[in-house]
């Protein structure tokens, strides 16, 4: 009898440690700190620039100097609040409201926010180039409408 309660025990143990389990693919916060500083875009005088707050907050401001004076496009806030990175838009187009957007983990994507609710963009995305350049991207959800945007940094001297 004892053998056959081991048995079942150790196959019982068996079946458990080989079942499927859940694994979180990216455990590690984020880390926005590479986005400090302001940036430059490559095709126009348009320009964001990032500051760090505390660790858990980060604001910037994107604005364009084509007219040779500064117009505010959008006030961006990266933030935690319970847990959740969020990160802000407010946008002149929508009388600079707040329209917040969920880190979403995505491979390749330094910075990834979600709101499925906004009519576009739903995705925004940052990536930090292997040259030291920030892609900015806005998207549906399905990837289908896009825009990108190319960003070099600006060194002050």
């Amino acid at each position: 009898m004892k053998y056959i309660l081991f048995a079942i025990g150790l196959l019982t143990f068996t079946f458990q440690s080989c079942a499927p389990s859940t694994k979180i693919v990216n455990k590690k916060d984020i880390d926005p700190n590479w986005i400090i500083g302001k940036w430059k875009r490559i095709d126009k005088d348009m320009y964001e620039k990032w500051s760090k707050i505390s660790d858990m907050e980060y604001v910037g401001v994107a604005y364009d100097m084509s007219s040779g004076l500064v117009e505010i496009e959008e006030n961006l806030k990266i933030y935690k609040m319970e847990n959740k990175w969020i990160y802000e838009v407010k946008h002149k187009m929508n009388e600079f409201k707040a329209v917040p957007f969920v880190w979403t983990p995505a491979p390749g994507a330094n910075l990834r926010f979600v709101n499925q609710a906004n009519d576009f963009p739903q995705v925004i995305t940052y990536i930090q180039n292997p040259n030291g350049n920030l892609t900015a991207k806005i998207s549906s959800l399905d990837d289908t409408k896009k825009e990108y945007f190319e960003f070099n940094k600006v060194f002050n001297k």
